[in-house]
């Protein structure tokens, strides 16, 4: 490449001498390469950061291809974000709606402590006092946007909101240290919610075993003053009222020092602290941006097919112990085969595979799943012909309409009477991924 000037942004590839464009090295046209340099510029980008992208660019310019180094440096200098910080949120730019709305009465999916977009719970003095929908479109959602969360009341001088829950692993880049939030909001130019507030919250008890409905029973309090939080949930910020206008608006909570003893879990939690509603008001929330240290900043958006990913829990069991056996003649935990994880609630596809022997010949293996205790599915068989052939066995389940928290998937096996299976080393796997 020598010491070709660059334009100052690779994407404007036009902007490149004619010559330039028409140059073949190794095979590869100018522009292909131009391409490719592009691509992989960004690709480093989002794994490392604009601004350590920029840092070994500034250390690499004094090579034989300063000048273009230096000038892709410039380039990402110009389109770098207000801040590199990645949000500890998942779907906190509210692309992502599995479930799919709208959240109304029918089927009491607007029901206190339900989810309504993925990961986002309403909370609400009641049930059915607020609707919820995802909200798309350009005139209504904040420059740039993806989407919104739309919440139109239905029951009248009623307190609701949505809270938001960290999974242990999350909370850990925040726990005993400092975190900012920051978020759009707006509401109606007639039907109009006054004021809304904001918490960051802790939870003090087991790990990822969290109570959904932050609020204790119906102790949401008048105007002007934050609900009372159930066991072991903490406030680690004083909130305070947020008029609302018709117009989007950015809100902060800058340097919260989640201090709280024996935290486990963070969540942020957004209500309604207008108790003089009519049906049809309006509020609509968007871009929360959750981050470690002292200064908020906007949202970081991850592609969306990350973000999608980020959003269907999934976790893997593999074989530790060697070659278990079982003599049973009816189902038993197969050894390692178990997991337990926190849904948002909905479809869970459940995967097993292993390889299995028996000691006898005419002899006959099943495997199945369980999902939290109940009757076996996905029953799978072989028979042998052959005492000490390996072969392998899979199975697999959609569990549909599970309702949000923990659940236990295990995988089970059993065989046929006066025989002994053996699952074959540490051949096996469960998988089980929210869908």
């Amino acid at each position: 490449m020598g010491t070709t000037a660059y334009p100052s942004s690779l994407d404007t590839y036009d902007d490149v001498d004619g010559a330039k464009q028409s140059e073949s090295v190794g095979g590869r046209l100018h522009d292909a390469q131009h391409n490719d340099a592009w691509a992989a510029i960004v690709a480093l980008q989002t794994k490392v950061g604009t601004g350590a992208l920029i840092a070994l660019a500034r250390l690499a310019a004094g090579g034989s291809d300063g000048q273009v180094v230096t000038q892709v440096a410039g380039a990402l200098a110009l389109a770098a974000p207000s801040s590199s910080a990645a949000n500890l949120l998942s779907n906190g730019d509210m692309s992502i709606d599995r479930a799919v709305g709208p959240y109304t009465n029918t089927g009491s999916r607007n029901n206190d402590a339900s989810e309504t977009l993925t990961g986002w719970y309403v909370l609400s003095d009641g049930n059915n006092i607020v609707s919820v929908a995802q909200d798309t479109t350009i005139a209504n959602i904040p420059t740039g946007a993806r989407a919104a969360l739309k919440a139109t009341v239905v029951t009248t001088n009623k307190k609701f909101g949505f809270v938001k829950f960290l999974t242990r692993a999350q909370s850990m880049a925040i726990l005993a240290g400092t975190a900012s939030l920051r978020f759009k909001a707006r509401t109606h130019a007639s039907n109009i919610i006054a004021n809304m507030r904001v918490g960051i919250l802790t939870w003090s008890g087991t790990a990822d075993a969290y109570t959904l409905d932050v609020v204790s029973t119906t102790n949401w309090g008048t105007a002007g003053t934050s609900p009372t939080l159930a066991t072991n949930w903490t406030y680690e910020n004083t909130p305070a009222n947020l008029a609302l206008t018709s117009s989007w608006q950015t809100f902060d909570v800058a340097g919260a020092a989640i201090d709280t003893a024996s935290g486990a879990n963070v969540a942020v939690f957004f209500w309604s602290d207008d108790t003089t509603t009519t049906a049809s008001d309006e509020l609509w929330l968007s871009e929360v941006s959750l981050i470690p240290g002292a200064s908020a900043s906007d949202i970081v958006k991850r592609h969306i097919l990350d973000e999608s990913h980020l959003n269907k829990p999934s976790q893997s069991a593999v074989g530790v112990t060697s070659g278990p056996t079982t003599a049973s003649t009816t189902y038993v935990d197969l050894t390692n085969m178990a997991i337990t994880l926190n849904t948002y609630g909905g479809d869970l596809e459940v995967k097993f595979d292993g390889t299995f022997t028996n000691n006898s010949t005419s002899s006959v293996e099943n495997i199945a799943l369980s999902l939290d205790g109940a009757a076996e599915v996905a029953e799978r068989q072989n028979s042998w012909t052959s005492a000490g052939f390996s072969m392998p066995m899979m199975t697999s389940h959609r569990f549909t309409d599970l309702a949000p928290g923990s659940h236990t998937i295990k995988a089970r096996w059993k065989v046929s009477g006066g025989t002994t299976g053996t699952a074959v080393t540490t051949f096996r796997e469960l998988i089980a991924t929210e869908v």
